[in-house]
């Protein structure tokens, strides 16, 4: 006689059984599912909070020793300070931003710029300077006239700028939400590392799961190390120049600078500017 059971499954399981396995792992997949789709607009900001985590995850343990070890006090004065660090040079620089688009345009709107002639070595410049000097003697004589010429160019750049200055914000808001997500985070390090590499052991394996671990927390925080290397070395010298132009300020952009070099925003928000109002003021 055979041991297989009437159902005919060869796990020992009846068409029942199958038919409730079969069930739960549509339902489960459902869930899975639908907790994607609700998660994925935060997909973003839930990654750089993990980033932002495991990189500042041991200055929040040296803080943490300075206060009896409570990690959740710790994260929070974290997460404060480097708000108030990010978020006011942010600030101002936003103030100073708008101010200076709300005169340009009121400038322009009332034919009251006044662009001084060009040096005469721009026509001199390689590739671009002869039609450069050509289009800097027209608005120096004639600004009205060159700005409903180039109106429609006009229009569109200033669609493009203000398609930049909001990709730039949201991505600052994103940061600044993302500190707020890595401080819980950091609060409950120890345990979601812990959970972490038993995840990560389940996957690969008793053996190579802690490497793997350590491998990773080791690779990012390597990454965010450079990043902010890099970012520190574009402020110096940008920061430098600014000084020696004269620019007003020179020491809080070069920490904007320094901002956007960690947030991988292009240096040309703040050198833009910068140059622009030394074109202004009459000091190139």
């Amino acid at each position: 006689m055979s041991d297989q059971p009437s159902g005919g499954s060869p796990a020992g399981l009846t068409q029942s059984d199958l038919m409730d396995v079969l069930i739960r792992v549509g339902i489960i997949g459902v869930l899975v599912v639908l907790c994607f789709r609700i998660f994925s607009p935060f997909m973003g900001i839930l990654l750089w909070a993990l980033i932002l985590a495991v990189a500042l995850f041991p200055l929040h343990q040296r803080m943490a020793a300075r206060v009896g070890n409570r990690e959740g006090r710790a994260a929070t004065l974290l997460v404060l300070l480097l708000l108030i660090v990010i978020g006011a040079p942010l600030i101002l620089l936003g103030g100073l931003f708008a101010d200076y688009i709300h005169d340009t345009y009121q400038a322009v709107a009332t034919d009251s710029v006044t662009v001084p002639p060009p040096p005469p070595g721009v026509a001199e410049w390689p590739l671009v300077g002869e039609k450069l000097f050509e289009l800097w003697s027209r608005a120096a004589v004639d600004m009205p006239g060159l700005r409903a010429e180039l109106e429609p160019q006009l229009g569109d750049l200033s669609s493009r700028l203000l398609a930049l200055a909001t990709s730039t914000m949201g991505t600052v808001l994103l940061l600044l939400g993302s500190l707020i997500i890595a401080g819980i985070m950091m609060a409950y390090g120890r345990a979601g590392s812990d959970a972490m590499e038993r995840i990560i052991s389940r996957l690969a394996g008793r053996e190579n799961g802690p490497r793997i671990h350590t491998l990773t927390t080791a690779t990012i925080r390597s990454v965010a190390t450079g990043v902010i290397g890099v970012a520190v070395i574009q402020a110096v010298l940008l920061g430098v120049g600014f000084a020696f132009s004269g620019i007003p300020m020179a020491g809080v952009l070069a920490v904007i600078v320094l901002l956007f070099g960690i947030l991988q925003l292009p240096m040309l928000i703040v050198s833009l500017p910068a140059i622009g109002f030394l074109w202004w003021a009459g000091d190139n």
